[in-house]
């Protein structure tokens, strides 16, 4: 796996949890996880969304890795498509 570095699960929730700070999501809204890997903050997205009661934005994951993406499909994330 030459250049992935896995993002540890509190850091990606984290990171959701001060961008949503400054501005949380609206209904309208897409995001775009570039270089996704197996989807850690497309799930830290839904975990905080869902916590805090905001709408979870329309995702799409892109990633180079074939096996990357099977693992973030299998995440059963209802917001995103890989």
């Amino acid at each position: 796996m030459k250049g992935y570095v896995p993002t540890p699960p509190n850091l990606a929730e984290k990171m959701v949890r001060d961008l949503f700070s400054e501005a949380p999501p609206e209904s309208n809204d897409r995001i775009l996880y570039h270089g996704t890997g197996t989807g850690p903050f497309a799930a830290a997205v839904e975990r905080v969304s869902d916590a805090e009661g905001l709408d979870i934005p329309d995702g799409l994951g892109v990633d180079t890795n074939p096996r990357h993406l099977e693992k973030a499909r299998n995440r059963g994330l209802r917001h995103v498509e890989f």
